[in-house]
């Protein structure tokens, strides 16, 4: 597949890469990897990624592109780290005359014309990696940068359980193209003082219940701290590492009223996905997430994860 990726790529004069709602490292830094790689290796292709990208990163990386909607209908649109059409964050991609998925979370349904779903790979920008290489395509250090910051963070910084030898070996052929990891880290984990009261604020104010480690946050709570919503739900790894509690959570309210609920577990025993799978959700086995309409069904969220814990839950097709 990763031959057949290369050569659709090949055919197309304008390459459009899209990626999911509400970014993270690996979706920008996919993204930007993929499109630094098709420049280098076809200089004359005009290739755009869209979406809100990491703005915290543009300075140190690059902005996001922005591309009118003949261009799109013109183009190959390759969709990077989403399971399904709905998470899309441009829609625009549907307009395109092909499209391209490439993925590494729990399947969701078939899109596009290819498709490489690797659920054994750690990030996307693995798969990424890989394909860079299979095909001795050319890449510079800033993608290179940017595949990196994709397998850093989905992985935890080597930490988490699907880190595995392929992992390091696309780490290593990306550290060969002239990587600044120092300045990457130094960029990505610095940390402002409203960070660090926020950080307070949950270590201060997580609940546990059973087996079971969950912080709830308000609007308010939210806005008192002066911290985005999305920001405060990605946090959740600040309750990670606690002995005697194998998943972790946290359930932070929207502008909209919608709570993000992000859940997370020790290891493949406990496959929160499911959980947040009949909640509208998805996600990886140790790593998943969801919205619900109110806290009452955070309740009943928490609940599932107890099940879950016991191994009582019960999978909803």
């Amino acid at each position: 597949m990763e031959k057949k990726i290369y050569q659709k790529i090949a055919e197309y004069d304008i390459i459009t890469i899209f990626g999911h709602v509400m970014p993270d490292g690996d979706c920008y830094g996919s993204q930007l990897g993929l499109k630094e790689a098709i420049k280098e290796t076809f200089p004359n292709k005009k290739v755009y990624v869209l979406g809100s990208g990491l703005p915290f990163l543009f300075e140190r990386l690059s902005p996001m592109d922005k591309v009118d909607d003949e261009t799109i209908k013109l183009s190959l649109a390759i969709v990077l780290d989403v399971g399904n059409v709905e998470r899309v964050e441009d829609q625009r991609f549907l307009t395109a005359k092909d499209i391209i998925k490439i993925d590494h979370h729990i399947f969701v349904h078939k899109y596009g014309s290819l498709e490489l779903v690797d659920e054994s790979a750690i990030a996307c920008a693995q798969i990424i990696t890989r394909i860079v290489m299979e095909n001795n395509m050319k890449i510079n250090k800033l993608g290179a940068e940017a595949l990196m910051l994709g397998i850093t963070t989905d992985s935890g910084r080597f930490l988490y359980g699907q880190t595995g030898e392929n992992t390091f070996k696309a780490a290593s052929f990306l550290m060969s193209k002239g990587v600044d990891l120092r300045s990457l880290y130094d960029t990505l984990y610095s940390t402002s003082l409203k960070e660090i009261k926020f950080k307070g604020f949950v270590l201060n104010n997580f609940i546990t219940k059973e087996n079971l480690c969950f912080v709830k946050m308000t609007l308010d709570d939210v806005r008192k701290l002066n911290v985005d919503s999305d920001y405060a739900a990605s946090q959740v790894n600040l309750l990670s590492g606690i002995e005697g509690f194998p998943i972790w959570a946290t359930f932070v309210e929207k502008d909209n009223g919608l709570i993000r609920c992000e859940l997370r577990s020790k290891n493949t025993n406990y496959n929160v996905q499911l959980v947040a799978k009949k909640y509208g959700g998805g996600g990886h086995i140790q790593a998943a997430g969801c919205r619900v309409l109110s806290f009452e069904e955070v309740d009943k969220v928490i609940d599932d994860l107890l099940l879950l814990i016991k191994g009582e839950f019960k999978d909803v097709e």
